[in-house]
């Protein structure tokens, strides 16, 4: 049974895992623009540090929790379900992301992504890789990351067996197979489903997400290192960027441990509820609004620009935590469509 203590850290988790996800995909897209000098120490802190470790974390509680889920349900439950949850809204916000961009293209003349693909690609392509994702990134391209765990989710039922059977050996086949091999084209990021196999063995050998005091040191010291390569532009060392998602997903699981034990933070987790559908919608959102400031301020990242970046992730995490009971009045079906569950 999953104790009242880890699921209030898991949502916890969810919070901090979604902001970083979030704030990285903010226009004008740190990893292609011009950074200058002043932003360059926020980019290294968001991008290269937090904002893919944030993945590998959140992806690594998905396989904690699904564990504890299936042991319950029949495997064609928990997919129908899962199907419902995770690709029906996938695949309506990437419906309207394309929307979105084709009344863009065709009233300003200006190109987005999400309409390239609809004039490079054929219907079909669309809807396969588009809409759903199948063997490409879709039209809300972040999102990609939903179609990955959704197939984590179908694989949740054989690989628990064989966790069962062969415990830690399970996992340490499937780091074999990512570093030597490689998991595609089965998921974009083959650290999305080795993540999702530590969480799945996590559950059935330890039963919880506490870091023990040895790990915690580790990390630690991990953490140390990780900030003096990056800050330094040292050269990285093999498997840096395994080292790097391995520290940092410690850090912030044991973080999410750490505020279950003050009661001032408790405010936050009101803001749980919301973080799935701040993540379905960001991407689409932030287009929009930059498009706005762009009108007024430009498209370069100047001082002014710092209070875009940093007030836009936490305005929409406000706004969908107060929207949110306001969608549960809505019909059934369009709230599975907006945000995949009914209220």
């Amino acid at each position: 049974m999953l104790s009242n203590e880890t699921s209030i850290q898991i949502q916890y988790c969810r919070i901090l895992c979604i902001y970083f996800m979030i704030v990285v995909h903010i226009p004008p897209w740190l990893e292609h623009a011009h950074i200058p000098s002043f932003f360059e120490p926020i980019k290294i802190f968001y991008y290269d540090i937090f904002s893919r470790s944030s993945v590998t974390a959140l992806s690594c509680i998905s396989g904690f929790l699904i564990y504890f889920t299936i042991i319950k349900r029949d495997w064609l439950n928990v997919v129908v379900s899962r199907c419902k949850s995770i690709v029906v809204p996938m695949a309506f916000w990437n419906s309207v992301t394309i929307i979105f961009a084709l009344i863009i293209l065709y009233t300003l003349g200006k190109p987005l992504p999400a309409s390239n693909l609809v004039i490079e690609s054929s219907h079909f392509e669309v809807v396969v890789n588009g809409i759903f994702s199948l063997n490409n990134k879709p039209a809300a391209g972040s999102l990609a990351f939903l179609r990955d765990l959704f197939v984590c989710v179908l694989l949740s039922f054989p690989l628990a067996a064989l966790i069962k059977r062969f415990s830690w050996l399970v996992l340490v086949a499937a780091v074999i197979v990512h570093l030597t091999i490689s998991f595609q084209p089965l998921v974009f990021r083959g650290t999305i489903l080795v993540a999702f196999i530590t969480g799945l063995t996590v559950a059935y050998s330890i039963g919880h997400l506490k870091i023990s005091i040895f790990l915690r040191l580790l990390y630690v010291l991990g953490l140390i290192v990780v900030f003096l390569i990056e800050f330094s532009n040292a050269s990285q060392f093999y498997l840096y960027n395994e080292f790097k998602r391995l520290t940092l997903s410690l850090v912030l699981i044991d973080l999410s441990y750490v505020l279950t034990k003050f009661r001032k933070f408790k405010w936050l987790l009101w803001l749980a509820p919301s973080t799935f559908l701040v993540y379905l919608t960001h991407e689409l959102v932030f287009m929009m609004l930059w498009g706005g400031w762009v009108l007024v301020f430009g498209n370069e990242i100047t001082p002014q620009y710092l209070a875009f970046f940093f007030f836009i992730p936490v305005l929409w995490f406000l706004l969908i935590a107060i929207t949110l009971p306001l969608i549960s009045y809505f019909p059934a079906f369009l709230q599975v469509l907006i945000k995949g569950k009914v209220s």
